[in-house]
């Protein structure tokens, strides 16, 4: 079931939306369906309903078999929502936390600056005057799509931009390039991108590159051709060449090419699709040369994504349909833990191919706003005078620590080395039994300090038989069982610290997910002793942080995993068979307020 939030026109200004609850899904998988989606999306709109959705890139061949593609099968050709008016509502991007690993591009720079040289030889055999050549970057996923979306639109601070949810896969599209705008009285608007300088070049230098405007001049041609094809005689026009437009991370030179026509969705695209902007001229030989020279599929990147909204004169809306070109485009595959990020330029004789490859980087600095600079951290109990605590130069568990922090060091791609950090930890050394942190920069430095550890808690496999309940409420705001900043131990703390907000004075927190489990505390897993005696602790699935303590429990078999509703620990809470448990502070009973 797809769902959706975009910047789109609403009245006189531009504004966020979000699609839910879709009344239905529109879907091609083959050619021969995408005319037919395209006709039964517009015919949803003059119903008085909102359409949403994608055109992939390699959905062409379906206007002009003609033109060339490569096929990514897990990518729909079309993939659209329809929203009742209902269901639609202002709403910026929010979403929750995230990671991208780090970038690597999917071939090499030395395959990328051939390919570039045989773009020169096709122009120079007269096949092409100018080749959209483009590469793929891989990185791992984990988390929100939304969260990604929302750090994306912030840093592009485009006026195309969009997130479809599409349940196993996500779109973030942080374009800013207008394929075309169509309005109800057949007003055309496109806005072909072509030249880009690293944001804080003078404007001078990008309007003065006669390479560029050779460029844009060439696919501003096209565009006027294209909507030649279905446009009133005489109606196409060029009101604006070459002006520069800014964004934090570019500079791009853009041209406004306008006209009229009446004719439908699916005649529109038969005449423009794939925009002009990512392909180049001629247009289908460039097509056949891209597929020969790009071996991987493009799916959604360089296609489009179109926001449709229906007329409703009681909100200021009016009937128009907008479509970007779907660069700056991450494609997220959720189960695989997967992103794939589109970057490419426009291929001309003069063009140099190491300044391609470099052009890449600066269009793809807008992922660099996506990081969240964050250390691992583990918190240690060191305590020499208790040799049943002691296990390891006065600390306990240590190896376990260890083993922790290096899997969550591989899922982050952090430099790990382990006899260097369990000498820092020797050397350190605290006068007395303390609580030592210890965090872990990317580049595998660490910084450890620590502090008295205070009174001393109860370590057995079974919990204590008495004690001061430590009185914890339960959260109203469920979690991202999936949230990668829950499965490991890090700075970035944004989930514990809006909870802890959210219940201020409560001594801890028991966070929940959405399926009414709860999973932990915020600084402590969860145990509760059932009916039949078992002595149970939610499974690191619910999302939750497998500590140290925890792991020595299980491995020791003195808990099972098995998710814990919010009735049973109340329950459980109830009959005083209810701990919060971690290495440092052992077993502590609690008790719901």
């Amino acid at each position: 079931m797809i769902s959706a939030v975009a910047r789109a026109q609403i009245g006189e200004r531009r504004g966020w939306l979000r699609f839910s609850n879709p009344r239905s899904s529109i879907v091609a998988d083959r050619l021969d369906e995408v005319r037919p989606a395209l006709e039964r999306i517009e015919a949803e709109v003059n119903a008085g309903r909102w359409a949403v959705g994608l055109v992939s890139y390699d959905a062409g061949p379906a206007f002009d078999m003609a033109i060339r593609s490569h096929r990514d099968a897990t990518v729909p050709l079309v993939h659209f929502g329809i929203f009742d008016p209902s269901n639609v509502a202002e709403s910026d991007p929010v979403g929750g936390s995230f990671w991208l690993g780090p970038r690597r591009p999917l071939i090499s720079r030395n395959n990328f600056e051939e390919g570039v040289r045989s773009v020169h030889r096709f122009i120079e055999a007269g096949d092409t005057y100018q080749v959209n050549l483009t590469l793929r970057l891989g990185a791992r996923f984990a988390g929100d799509p939304e969260g990604l979306f929302a750090a994306l639109a912030t840093a592009q601070q485009g006026e195309h931009e969009a997130l479809l949810d599409l349940g196993d896969t996500a779109v973030c599209s942080a374009s800013p390039e207008l394929f075309f705008t169509h309005h109800a009285n057949g007003s055309l608007v496109s806005k072909p991108m072509k030249g880009t300088r690293p944001a804080g070049t003078p404007h001078e230098e990008l309007t003065g590159s006669l390479k560029d405007q050779a460029e844009n001049t060439m696919i501003v041609d096209m565009m006027r051709n294209d909507f030649g094809r279905i446009a009133e005689i005489g109606s196409v026009e060029v009101p604006k060449l070459h002006e520069v437009e800014e964004y934090p991370t570019v500079i791009q030179m853009t041209s406004t090419v306008t006209a009229r026509s009446k004719v439908g969705l699916a005649d529109l695209f038969a005449a423009t699709f794939p925009p002009a902007s990512i392909t180049g001229a001629p247009k289908i030989r460039t097509t056949e040369i891209i597929t020969e020279l790009e071996t991987q599929p493009r799916g959604v990147y360089t296609g489009s994504i179109g926001v449709l909204a229906p007329s409703l004169p009681g909100a200021g809306i009016e009937r128009r349909s907008e479509w970007n070109v779907a660069i700056r485009t991450v494609w997220i595959d959720k189960a695989a833990g997967r992103a794939t990020y589109g970057v490419g330029g426009g291929i001309v004789w003069d063009s140099d191919p190491a300044e391609e490859w470099n052009e890449t980087r600066v269009k793809s600095r807008v992922l660099l706003h996506a990081d969240q600079k964050f250390e691992l951290i583990e918190s240690l109990r060191f305590s020499p005078d208790e040799p049943s605590l002691a296990d390891d130069h006065g600390y306990w568990l240590l190896d376990l620590h260890l083993d922790r922090l290096l899997r969550s060091a591989e899922f982050f791609q952090f430099r790990f080395d382990p006899e260097y950090i369990r000498a820092e930890l020797v050397d350190m050394h605290p006068p007395s039994a303390a609580k030592v942190r210890l965090l872990l920069n990317p580049s595998g430095g660490v910084s450890i300090t620590h502090a008295p550890l205070g009174a001393t808690g109860h370590f057995g496999l079974e919990p204590p038989t008495a004690g001061i309940r430590k009185p914890v409420v339960i959260d109203s705001v469920p979690v991202m069982a999936n949230d990668p900043f829950l499965a490991h131990k890090t700075t970035h703390r944004t989930i514990y610290d809006r909870a802890g907000a959210r219940n201020a004075g409560a001594a801890d927190v028991i966070l929940v997910n959405s399926t009414g489990c709860v999973t932990e505390s915020l600084s402590a897993n969860l145990v509760i002793r059932d009916d039949s005696g078992r002595l149970l602790t939610p499974p690191s699935s619910s999302g939750l942080l497998p500590g140290v303590f925890r792991r020595h429990l299980l491995v020791n078999t003195a808990l099972l995993e098995e998710p814990i509703t919010t009735d049973e620990l109340r329950r459980a809470a109830d009959q005083a068979n209810a701990w919060l448990i971690n290495s440092v502070r052992g077993w502590v009973p609690l008790t719901l307020t």
